[in-house]
């Protein structure tokens, strides 16, 4: 690897071969810091620290700095100032493109940079990158084996978010809490109701069984009565009116029926009727001996010459016989009318005789008729009577009581179907809270379990003892995960670091030093295609001679270089160095 720096902060120019391991060194201010400033910054176009770069790089009065960094058969050139640009392999390329040949800054400067691992990364950073990194650990597992008698809540738990959970409880909480404020408002309601009632019951006047009952029954008959009397209008009129018109028909009728027995009423009918069937047989009679005349009349009329048309013998006198025949139809006319007159008597006789039967089968049924109203009404007048007088009979103490008694039931009935709507409700209310406090043990523990404090901690745990693993390849190291120090709902447990009972942040400088280094060669064993062969330490002075040595071990086994810079009195110097076992 090779780095050529232009106007960069010192360094005019500078030409450095980086294979092996590299010792720079120097006094302060000669530019050690710059060689590794301009690597990163050619990598990435970040400082040291992986932040922005300015144009502190640029040396002062020229155009602008550059880094170029050759690695293998890959050349990136990078320039600060009046040009900001970035080159690969001679052609100015994107920042992305350059930037896709490697592993992100973030993930890149924790390997490369042991004091970004120790200055730049908060633990929350720590633990965010490695729970990256590190192979997944199925959250559902975890539960099972966390919460193993609860198993059947895997599926509510796959899910369910945070959020959710804690929506849920907020939400069962406050059900709970209004549904018991009801509760205890109905069911004072209640009480209070059910005290009424027993104070009705026991404050109830007394009076006869039935009473009431009997005195509905009355009513309602006598109601129905004098409806069908208001109908009438004045039933005793009517009365009065169908007495008088019974009368006349009385009067009417009972002359005629004298009159009609002192006659022989029906011996005269039948006499009239026999009369007149005898003369109608006489008027036909007459009848058909003119239509006889009135023939042979007709033929006498042929004989005009005295002879007989068809034999031609002699005939008497035709109109001797025509005036004989003539004669006889003048009687027979004349008797015919006779018959008639005495028929149309007897007819007219008949039609008197059934006018007058006419008249009293008529005045018989009005008679009838109008006795069955008066009848009819003056029963109806009687029953009204009687049912009133049932009423007055009635004690009026004993069925003034009997309502009140009816009136306080109807209370006693309303009031008791309102306890049975509250105590409904309440039921339901009750159940709704049971089920809810049911549920509510299982929403706790689902809250628990998504929390940063449930299975995220439990996986952090695992991961935990993953990474003490790893890291144990190159020193003997304690991780375990405490409880960030933090008020809010992000407080996740992060990874702690301690050696022979030191946290990471009690150890000394070298010490936090050498333990970067070890957690950079274990992210860079956990990142795919890691591509940067080498360490940038700088001012590895504080690093004992024994923790140097674990230091270059461990990087020569993993096939890493060591490029790090220590403070001297002489000018700038760059060694290549031999890795000693």
């Amino acid at each position: 690897m090779k780095l050529s720096l232009i106007d960069f902060k010192k360094h005019s120019s500078l030409d450095v071969d980086l294979d092996g391991n590299v010792l720079i060194t120097g006094k302060n201010g000669e530019g050690k810091t710059s060689i590794l400033e301009g690597i990163v910054f050619a990598l990435f176009g970040r400082n040291f620290y992986g932040k922005v770069a300015t144009d502190m790089y640029v040396k002062n009065g020229a155009p602008c700095g550059t880094a170029i960094l050759t690695m293998e058969n890959t050349e990136i050139k990078r320039t600060q100032g009046d040009d900001n640009a970035v080159y690969l392999n001679g052609a100015k390329s994107k920042v992305a493109e350059v930037g896709s040949l490697f592993p992100s800054v973030e993930m890149a400067l924790p390997v490369i940079n042991p004091l970004y691992f120790m200055y730049e990364m908060t633990d929350s950073d720590k633990r965010e990158l490695f729970m990256k990194l590190l192979p997944p650990i199925s959250r559902e597992e975890i539960f099972k084996k966390h919460y193993s008698d609860r198993k059947d809540l895997v599926d509510r738990f796959r899910s369910s978010s945070l959020r959710n959970v804690r929506d849920q409880i907020k939400n069962s909480e406050t059900i709970l809490n209004a549904n018991l404020g009801q509760i205890s408002t109905y069911e004072l309601d209640i009480k209070e109701k059910d005290e009424k009632i027993e104070e009705i019951r026991k404050n109830m006047p007394e009076a006869p069984e039935g009473v009431l009952e009997r005195e509905k029954e009355v009513q309602k008959e006598l109601d129905k009565l004098q409806k069908e009397l208001g109908l009438l209008g004045n039933p005793q009129a009517r009365i009065d009116e169908y007495k008088k018109e019974l009368d006349e028909y009385k009067a009417e009728v009972e002359p005629i029926v004298e009159k009609l027995k002192a006659k022989n009423f029906s011996e005269a009918a039948e006499k009239v009727s026999s009369a007149k069937e005898e003369i109608e047989q006489q008027y036909e009679s007459l009848r058909e001996d003119i239509a006889k005349k009135k023939l042979i009349l007709g033929q006498l009329e042929q004989f005009e010459d005295g002879s007989c048309p068809l034999c031609k013998q002699p005939v008497a006198s035709a109109q001797e016989r025509i005036e004989e025949t003539t004669k006889e139809l003048e009687q027979l006319n004349d008797e015919v009318i006779a018959v008639k007159t005495k028929l149309d008597k007897y007819v007219e006789i008949n039609k008197k005789f059934e006018t007058l039967r006419d008249n009293v089968t008529r005045c018989v049924n009005g008679m009838k008729l109008h006795q069955k109203n008066v009848s009819k009404y003056e029963k109806l007048l009687s029953d009204i009577k009687e049912l009133e007088e049932q009423l007055v009979g009635n004690s009026k103490e004993d069925f003034k009581n009997a309502v009140e008694i009816e009136r306080q039931r109807e209370v006693v009935k309303i009031l008791q179907n309102e306890i049975l709507s509250k105590k409904g409700t309440v039921a339901k209310l009750k159940s709704t809270n049971e089920k809810l406090q049911n549920d509510l043990p299982d929403l706790k523990l689902l809250e628990e379990a998504l929390s940063n404090k449930g299975v995220d901690a439990w996986i952090a745990k695992e991961h935990a003892k993953t990474i003490e693993k790893l890291v144990g390849k190159y020193m003997d190291l304690e991780v375990v995960t405490v409880l960030e120090n933090k008020t809010n709902d992000n407080t996740k447990e992060v990874f702690e670091v301690t050696r022979n009972g030191v946290s990471f942040r009690s150890m000394s400088f070298g010490e936090r030093l050498k333990v970067s280094v070890a957690f950079g060669l274990v992210l860079r064993d956990l990142i795919p295609s890691f591509n940067l062969p080498f360490v940038l330490i700088d001012e590895g002075s504080v690093l004992s001679k024994d923790s140097l040595d674990d230091v270059r071990t461990w990087l020569n086994d993993s096939g890493v270089d060591l490029i790090y810079t220590k403070a001297s009195d002489s000018k700038l110097k760059i060694v290549n160095e031999d890795v000693k076992k």
